[in-house]
């Protein structure tokens, strides 16, 4: 996966997404801006064929731990916004290989 160049104006939230994450993950909102907003590198995500543009985001949130991030990118002006699609904290071996 080739990293992609990162600039975006903002988030689209779902509430559905939000909620899930939170419950089977641990992560909320705060957790996921900081991750976008410390340097999160972007891949985009081609193996399951979605029609828009699905990306994967790799980071670390306000407390350093190490996170990633499935997202739609989304461009709907000059600049894009990112709607997150599910969210969790990567794990050790995870970590060690792409942190």
């Amino acid at each position: 996966m080739a990293a992609l160049e990162h600039q975006f104006s903002g988030f689209v939230w779902d509430e559905k997404n939000l909620d899930q994450n939170l419950a089977k993950h641990g992560v909320d909102r705060a957790n996921i801006e900081a991750m976008f907003r410390h340097g999160a590198r972007w891949f985009r995500d081609d193996q399951d064929g979605h029609a828009g543009a699905r990306c994967l985001a790799m980071g670390r949130d306000a407390r350093g731990r190490p996170m990633v991030v499935a997202f739609d990118l989304l461009t709907l002006g000059p600049t894009p916004l990112l709607r997150p699609i599910s969210a969790r904290r990567l794990k050790v071996k995870e970590a060690r290989r792409y942190a």
